[in-house]
Formats: C-alpha cells, structure tokens, sequence
C-alpha cells in the first residue's frame, strides 16, 4: 500500500505565509484609505506570534490595532483557530476541521486565506493520510540539514573517507 501525505511543518507555513500575505494586502488597504501608516504598522511579529506567546505590550498594541480595524482581527482569529487543527487526532475530526475552517474562511472574504483554504482542499487526502500512521518527514530533514552544515563547515572535504567519519561522529 503506498500513501503519500503532506507534512504539518509545511501545511503551518503554508497557512503563516498566507495570513502574512492577508496582513499585508490589509494594512496597505488601510493606508491607503487612512493615510496614516504609523497606525497598523510594526504589528508583523506580534500578529503571527501564537497568543500565548505574546509580551504584554506587544498584545496591547494588537488588541488596540484589532479593535479599529475589524478585517485585521478577523484574520488574526482566523489564525489562531487553525491552530486547533494540529491538536486534532483522528482522521474524521480533521476532515470535519477542514470543512468547518473552509466555511468561516468563505465568511471572512480574505482572498490569500480563501486561496490557502483551496490548497488546503486540493491536498485533502494527502494531509488526512497523516492521521494513518502519525509519521513526519521532519526528522529526514533534520538529518538532512545537518549533513549540510557538516559540509559547509569542512569547506569541501578532499577526502570522501574523512566526510563520512564526521558524518558517523556526529549523527551517531
């Protein structure tokens, strides 16, 4: 039996990259209507930050952006309530999930997160055959980057016997 399936670090960053796009298309909105950039500006970290991460000040400045500006909040929930996404165990609460996050998207009328919500419909199966075996490839690519940063280190290895025992040494 093959299965591909997608993993969650890449369908994370997918969604991060697009609320940031939705940020962006929204506070250059706001500028242009407002005239005032200094209002939603310098929010960027505080905005993909997770809640519970947030500095005091850093959750003022947003709950004060958020409260004038309702698209900006609107995306920002958004954000935060796909989170619950990786918290889900089962394959039929997650296919649930994702139709129930597809329709609040469908509400919101944030185009970069309805493009996101397609993807995310596109590569259903792929990101639901997570649920058949919990496996990631994140270890191969931690693997991977490590092998990498062994070679940059050596400034090229002339000796392919001295590469390989670096490697054994240090992913031993």
């Amino acid at each position: 039996m093959l299965l591909w399936f997608t993993d969650r670090f890449h369908i994370s960053q997918a969604f991060h990259v697009a609320v940031d796009k939705a940020r962006k298309h929204i506070q250059n909105k706001i500028r242009k209507e407002d005239g005032d950039k200094k209002k939603v500006f310098g929010i960027r970290w505080a905005f993909l930050k997770n809640h519970e991460d947030l500095k005091a000040e850093e959750e003022k400045l947003l709950e004060q952006v958020c409260s004038e500006y309702p698209m900006l909040r609107t995306c920002y929930e958004l954000k935060e309530e796909f989170r619950t996404f990786f918290h889900i165990t089962n394959i039929d609460e997650a296919s649930v999930y994702i139709d129930y996050f597809t329709a609040l998207v469908a509400e919101s009328e944030i185009p970069e997160l309805q493009s996101f919500c397609k993807t995310l419909n596109n590569w259903r199966e792929y990101i639901l055959n997570y649920y058949y075996f919990f496996i990631s490839n994140g270890p191969t690519e931690g693997r991977n980057h490590k092998l990498k940063n062994i070679k940059r280190r050596g400034y090229g290895y002339r000796n392919i016997d001295n590469f390989r025992l670096r490697i054994c040494s240090e992913c031993a």
